[in-house]
């Protein structure tokens, strides 16, 4: 019995293991899939306090990036790697560029759902969050610029992250 009840504890605590370093490559991600492509930068969320750096697999986010001309317009659609994906997340923000005062409308859309606003030299950073109520297969960002500034500004999708439910508690740190 007592054989039996080690067995069983050595079983939970290998699989928990496994859990934990096959977390991050289930965790959804998005590809892109049409329109303008942006600039890519993978990011990290992992941090050093909690000790894990370097023995554990990060999760991996991405932000992106895009240039917006003079009175532009531009989309980006992705696909996500999981038909689960529940809710995007992370932050929109003007990047740095030489113009400041410039204003971009954004429009975040999946199946149906949307989210928007615009971003300015007032509000320079939102927070994005769209919860998703089916299964999607194309997300698409629309930035449009709303000024009549001359200069190209910046816009960036910091952690950029989709969400689905199995096992979200282990790559959530």
């Amino acid at each position: 019995m007592l054989v039996l009840s080690g067995l069983a504890m050595g079983a939970l605590l290998v699989a928990g293991l496994l859990a934990l370093i096959a977390a991050p490559h289930l965790r959804p991600h998005l590809s892109y899939a049409d329109g303008t492509v942006p600039g890519e930068v993978s990011t990290y969320t992992c941090q050093a306090s909690i000790g894990l750096d370097g023995l554990l697999p990060c999760p991996r986010e991405k932000d992106y990036r895009w240039d917006l001309p003079a009175s532009g317009e531009l989309s980006t659609t992705w696909t996500t790697s999981r038909s689960d994906t529940s809710t995007l997340g992370g932050v929109l923000a003007q990047g740095d560029s030489d113009c400041p005062d410039s204003r971009v409308a954004w429009t975040l859309t999946a199946n149906g759902r949307r989210s928007s606003g615009v971003l300015s030299s007032t509000d320079r950073a939102t927070l994005v969050t769209l919860s998703l109520s089916e299964p999607q297969d194309r997300i698409t960002l629309t930035l449009r610029r709303v000024d009549s500034a001359p200069c190209a500004a910046a816009l960036e999708w910091r952690q950029a992250a989709p969400e689905a439910p199995w096992l979200g508690f282990l790559w959530s740190w």
